[in-house]
């Protein structure tokens, strides 16, 4: 995996959030380990029963999206999941190579989305 810095976005405010044309996908900050977070992610954003719940079944899945209709699908993090450090750097930058992966004129648009206090943390982190 790379660790290029990842292309989310700190703070919602500036997303213009439409529910109509938007699907949000909401996670919450309490996620203590990878099968809680697994969960939370199969549930908010719908992940396809066929989803091996590892890490390579995760980027493939995030990859796909065609179960769902919206053009643009955000994924909300009320927090950073508080995973040990090694699954945490994983889980970003399997996040990472997501969101890079979507071109401009394809029929999804991922949206990685983190308070902005979370910010240098993250960086730090894919930086390592």
């Amino acid at each position: 995996m790379t660790s290029n810095l990842p292309q989310f976005i700190f703070g919602v405010e500036a997303l213009g959030l439409d529910n109509q044309h938007d699907y949000v996908a909401h996670l919450p900050a309490s996620l203590h380990d990878r099968e809680a977070l697994f969960a939370a992610l199969q549930q908010s954003i719908g992940l396809p029963e066929y989803f091996g719940q590892n890490w390579d079944a995760l980027s493939e899945c995030l990859r796909d999206l065609s179960w769902i209709k919206q053009r643009r699908v955000v994924l909300l993090h009320e927090g950073v999941p508080q995973l040990d450090p090694q699954s945490l750097k994983v889980y970003l930058e399997v996040l990472s190579e997501c969101v890079r992966d979507w071109r401009p004129n394809e029929e999804h648009q991922f949206v990685v989305v983190f308070p902005r206090d979370a910010a240098n943390r993250i960086n730090e982190m894919l930086a390592q």
